[in-house]
């Protein structure tokens, strides 16, 4: 280990070049004490290595002693530490900043800023900050300082720098580009003059700096510019998103890497220091400025993850939306132009039989295709052991490359280049021999996966060496390889099919991912993970998908989690569904922002956005996310990425009904805000989908209660209408940003076609919201020896809701039919062969968070020969918080029936009884039927 002391330079009123004072930090050694100090305009003292302050007001910058150590490990921590006392005449420094120059052991070298904590420090108040930087691979040197910054007097607002503001309605603006600018410099030069122009009413022009002959009150130098060489922008050493925004007399130097580091320190100009928010693709915070802040600030950063792709359904297709927020991929079709920082070449993933596809090889080569289970080849899969596989994948991706690349002079390449190869989107892999020995050879289904992308990305990297070849740790290839490296220029793709949502990936829930993708960053240089940032039903997401769901605290969590191990790329699924996600305006920003700086604090950025964009109902939706967080954590649900409704466990009637009352409150606070009302409609629809969704376990809640019938708190037909109006009124405006964009002729035509769309699939989905109803089964209707049970000793629930679940996923097996003897006036049948009836009568539960049967009972022989329906009593039967229940051997009648452990969590035994039919009046046909269930 090696410890540092370094000594502490008061800046008040100095302008000094942040590369220059990195290279060249005053201090001295000895037991890790300050001895020395460089002093200006300030009374400062060190007593037994505590650093005594007095600050006057006014003062904006200190730069101060620390002490940090150096552990030369792989991916070595460093270790700050710091202990003063201060009495100040302001209320209090707000932030810690590092600046720091490293030098890797490799030879690479980076700087950057890290906002540690916020640290108020209080007059007379002793203070303490620790802070552990995890870093990449091992430092050769290290040069920093410690920057505390007061933003209690700031004009505008920010973590950084201090302005006090001026009355100048006259400033003069003025952008300066340097010759030859990049397209990437220019673009950055007019989307800083499109946005000064908004908040000042005046255009700043635009001129080549050789050209420059008039000065300006407040100077904007762009990009390359001998300006910015003159004051210590060293450009070589940025790396393509690196930024840096200096003060100069009269103006700001902005400047950074040639794809985006530029435009990136613009967008951080307008947001952290002028109070710019993009906060959707159409709706946009620009303050009213007189002055445009340009004195003592110095800000510089990078992205904390070399990829960031947030896939949110292409409704932002020029790009400027997702570029302005940071983001760098062009997965889902955004044209980020000349500013790209990423270019996907080929196809976007499942890629496996794209690139090597049946129609081209099976016919003449089936031996390069998968071997199932029953011996034959097929096309869904690859034979990934076979040689001639390797040589048909090289020759199809040398292809697409070499012609991406002849169109690099007219379609720029971005900063990165990403190929992907990996396997489809389905459980099925070969079954041959040497495909079977080298998995068992590495403990690993993913292992084949592996070495075939291994050997193809080193034979292609002789060609193309700045190209990642990129693979999925996916289903069943999530269990990293055991003794087997990934290549330097491949990157696997870690996919999280496993956790709990509403839990972090360091819950003790999420075990299984948080140990693979740990695995998968010891053996790969290049880890993506993929990340679900939103919970649906891939089967039918119009019911299960994304209901009110609080797991934006988590994956801010996860995030920060994702940069400390070490991972550079993260790929999340966040689609937008035509207005039905919980919050998704909200979520988006949150994410958008974290995906950048991680570290920024989750609460500020949250009470921002309510209130900006909810008004004066933003202290309701924070109660409303608050309240939401809470209730999950009471009942601790197992969530995972495409639940059931049932999973939603603590979405219960009195919490619904509290939350409905809520939102009313917030419709009539914001009556007069007609923008306003509408985004606070937009926020309430998961909430009501919710309603209609869980309708029978609401209605059994209710029922359960004794209560009459007139008292049940919800209107479904009002709710449903509510559902409709958002639904409809979002994907009109949505998908308009994004058609008229690219047809602004046909605008008129796109948006009828858009609506008749919309209409139509609305039909589909209320018809399904339609069969949620709210039934009273009579004490007749029930088994005889439960016809003198009390109400609330039983839990009854119809078995409808289970095929509106899984309607597609068994397409052409279970069926639904309107039955007037019904309980719930649905049923579901699936047909059986007369003779295997009694075989396929059986029950298990089964939990979803270990992947096992947790009880299983079947049905006694001869139940059905009398016709009608039946109560069948299949016995005692255990269910607990992650617990689905099975009907048939064949497992298409599912019911997820968690909520019966209730909020503690807790294994509990119930009688089971199923009411079920045995209907052969088409002689065609023989079907089983099943009408509810009972819990007792």
């Amino acid at each position: 280990m090696k410890k540092l002391a370094v000594l502490v330079l008061l800046l008040s009123g100095m302008i000094l070049s942040a590369n220059n004072l990195l290279e060249n930090p005053d201090f001295t050694e000895q037991n890790n004490r300050v001895k020395g100090w460089g002093i200006k305009k300030n009374s400062c003292k060190v007593q037994n290595g505590v650093v005594n302050i007095t600050l006057k007001k006014g003062q904006e910058l200190q730069l101060f002693s620390s002490t940090v150590v150096l552990d030369q490990k792989e991916r070595a921590p460093i270790r700050f530490g710091m202990e003063y006392k201060g009495t100040c005449a302001t209320k209090g420094w707000q932030h810690a900043v590092i600046l720091a120059n490293l030098v890797y052991q490799d030879g690479t070298k980076e700087s950057w800023p890290k906002v540690l904590i916020p640290i108020p420090l209080k007059a007379d108040d002793w203070q303490k900050l620790e802070k552990t930087v995890n870093l990449p691979k091992p430092v050769k040197s290290f040069n920093f300082m410690i920057l505390l910054k007061d933003e209690t007097n700031a004009a505008i607002k920010n973590p950084y720098v201090r302005e006090k503001s001026k009355k100048a309605d006259n400033q003069q603006a003025l952008i300066v580009l340097p010759e030859n600018a990049l397209p990437s410099e220019s673009f950055a030069a007019e989307e800083l003059a499109n946005h000064i122009q908004k908040m000042t009413d005046k255009r700043p022009p635009v001129v080549s700096e050789k050209h420059l002959s008039k000065t300006a009150d407040a100077i904007f130098f762009i990009g390359r510019t001998a300006k910015a060489q003159e004051k210590g922008f060293d450009f070589s050493r940025f790396t393509p998103e690196q930024w840096q925004i200096s003060s100069v007399q009269n103006g700001v130097i902005i400047g950074g890497g040639e794809k985006c580091g530029t435009l990136f320190g613009v967008y951080n100009y307008l947001e952290n220091i002028c109070g710019v928010r993009w906060y959707t693709v159409s709706e946009t915070k620009i303050p009213k400025l007189k002055t445009l802040p340009v004195k003592n600030i110095f800000l510089s950063g990078k992205p904390a993850f070399d990829y960031r792709s947030l896939y949110v359904e292409a409704h932002d297709y020029d790009g400027h939306f997702l570029s302005r927020n940071r983001q760098n991929s062009n997965f889902s079709g955004w044209k980020f132009s000349v500013y790209d920082g990423i270019a996907h070449i080929g196809h976007s993933v499942h890629t496996h039989c794209r690139w090597v596809n049946g129609s081209k090889y099976f016919k003449k080569n089936p031996e390069i295709f998968a071997l199932n289970p029953k011996g034959k080849r097929y096309q869904g899969a690859l034979c990934l052991m076979n040689p001639e596989t390797r040589k048909a994948m090289i020759e199809e991706v040398r292809a697409a490359l070499r012609k991406r690349y002849a169109q690099a002079d007219t379609k720029p390449l971005g900063a990165m280049q990403l190929v992907n190869i990996s396997h489809m989107d389905h459980q099925e892999y070969c079954h041959c021999q040497k495909c079977k020995d080298f998995a068992a050879k590495y403990q690993a289904l993913s292992a084949c996966d592996i070495d075939f992308i291994n050997e193809v990305a080193a034979e292609l990297k002789k060609e193309f060496p700045n190209v990642i070849f990129q693979t999925l740790a996916y289903t069943y290839t999530e269990k990293p390889p055991v003794g087997l490296k990934v290549a330097d220029n491949v990157c696997v793709q870690m996919c999280d099919t496993t956790s709990n949502v509403v839990a972090s990936v360091e819950h003790s829930d999420n075990t299984f991912f948080l140990d693979s993708l740990k695995a998968w960053t010891e053996i790969a240089k290049n880890v993506m993970v993929w990340d679900y940032w939103i919970t649906y039903n891939f089967h039918n997401s119009t019911l299960a998908g994304d209901l009110p769901c609080a797991t934006e605290e988590t994956t801010a969590q996860d995030i920060l989690a994702f940069q400390k191990l070490g991972v550079s790329m993260v790929f999340s699924e966040m689609e937008f569904y035509d207005g039905r996600m919980d919050v998704f305006d909200y979520k988006q920003y949150l994410y958008l922002k974290l995906l950048e700086n991680p570290s920024l604090d989750f609460k500020k950025l949250a009470s921002e956005f309510a209130n900006d964009y909810y008004g004066a109902a933003g202290k309701l939706f924070l109660e409303y996310r608050s309240r939401l967080a809470e209730i999950q954590k009471k009942w601790h649900p197992y969530i995972p990425w495409d639940p059931q409704y049932g999973r939603f466990t603590y979405l219960t009637m009195d919490f619904l009904k509290d939350m409905q009352d809520l939102f009313d409150r917030g419709e009539k606070i914001l009556a007069s805000d007609p923008v306003r009302l509408k985004r606070w409609r937009h926020a309430r629809v998961s909430l009501d989908r919710a309603v209609i969704v869980r309708m029978s376990f609401i209605a059994e809640e209710f029922l359960r209660t004794g209560k009459p019938i007139e008292e049940f708190p919800f209107n479904l037909g009002v709710i449903i209408k509510r559902i409709e109006k958002v639904v409809k009124e979002q994907s009109a405006a949505r998908y308009d940003v994004r058609n008229i964009r690219l047809a602004q002729k046909n605008a008129p035509v796109i948006t009828a076609n858009i609506l008749k769309k919309v209409n139509s699939n609305w039909k589909k989905i209320a018809d399904r919201y339609s069969m949620f109803k709210l039934a009273v089964p009579t004490a007749a209707q029930l088994p005889a020896e439960l016809a003198n049970i009390s109400r609330s000793e039983l839990h009854i629930f119809p078995l409808y809701s289970s095929y509106l679940a899984f309607e597609t996923l068994r397409k052409g097996s279970f069926q639904l039919a309107v039955e007037k003897d019904s309980l719930f006036g649905n049923v579901v049948r699936r047909e059986f062969k007369a003779e295997k009836m009694n075989d396929a009568l059986h029950a298990y539960t089964y939990r979803t968070d270990t992947k096992s049967h947790y009880s299983a009972v079947k049905l006694p022989g001869d139940i059905l020969k009398q016709p009608g329906w039946h109560w069948v009593k299949f016995g005692k039967i255990k269910v607990d918080a992650n617990t689905y229940l099975a009907l048939t051997s064949s497992w298409e009648c599912q019911l997820d029936v968690s909520v019966l452990a209730g909020p503690e969590r807790k294994a509990k035994t119930y009688d089971l009884w199923v009411r079920v039919r045995f209907n052969n009046a088409d002689p065609q046909k023989t079907y089983l039927e099943f009408d509810s269930v009972i819990f007792k």
